[in-house]
């Protein structure tokens, strides 16, 4: 079957595309490609870009070792910008970028983290191209860290974190890099927990391969 679309171009996936993907039922699996393969569909670009206000203000907060009372007054400004609008879910997302602005705040400082610059890299399995860009690329207790920003409120179960931090490895080991698996994690802002594993799963990457397998058969029946 071929695996390409019909520009020639690789099916394309995000790294936490494919983890909802693999953990979720069969009718959302559905939906999640569906809304990959048609990009007039807005859904994937909407989930990158929800917390775009508190990504953008934590590498800031990093970058030039701002204070915590500056990311606490970001914060601040994007509560009074809520309370001024009108389209509720507008509101609900400035309040979401605010409380997760305020918990960085109380759980790291801005020395906490050297920036790197900004990785932009990719995986390729069974046609299935999987972008990988952690928000966070830098210097954690000097050691090169990648980091993945869950900014819910709920953070998301392990086997999330599982995945994403053995594509991150993936990608690192791909691209002809030596660290260790534990330079992977994701940052579970609300909860202040670091999710990292001492060493790669087998298993997981096992079920990453076969959910890319059966996204390349199913690709062209969405």
């Amino acid at each position: 079957m071929n695996p390409t679309t019909s520009k020639g171009s690789f099916l394309k996936l995000t790294a936490p595309g494919l983890a909802d993907y693999m953990l979720s039922n069969e009718s959302k699996r559905r939906r999640i490609l569906q809304n990959y393969k048609y990009p007039d569909e807005t859904e994937p670009r909407v989930k990158i870009l929800y917390y775009r206000e508190a990504r953008d203000k934590i590498l800031e907060y990093h970058r030039e070792k701002k204070n915590q009372c500056w990311l606490e007054c970001e914060a601040a400004k994007l509560l009074n910008l809520s309370a001024n609008e009108n389209n509720l879910r507008r509101k609900s997302r400035l309040k979401n970028n605010a409380r997760s602005l305020c918990s960085y705040a109380n759980h790291y400082t801005p020395n906490s983290i050297e920036l790197l610059s900004r990785m932009r890299q990719s995986i390729v399995l069974h046609g299935v191209k999987i972008s990988i860009t952690p928000e966070i690329y830098g210097l954690l207790n000097n050691k090169e860290t990648l980091i993945k920003l869950d900014f819910g409120e709920n953070p998301h179960p392990s086997p999330y974190s599982q995945i994403i931090c053995q594509l991150f490895y993936k990608a690192l080991t791909d691209g002809g890099r030596i660290l260790p698996f534990s330079s992977c994690l994701v940052r579970q802002i609300e909860t202040n927990t670091d999710f990292k594993k001492a060493g790669p799963r087998k298993r997981i990457m096992t079920d990453i391969s076969a959910a890319c397998q059966n996204i390349e058969a199913i690709w062209q029946f969405l």
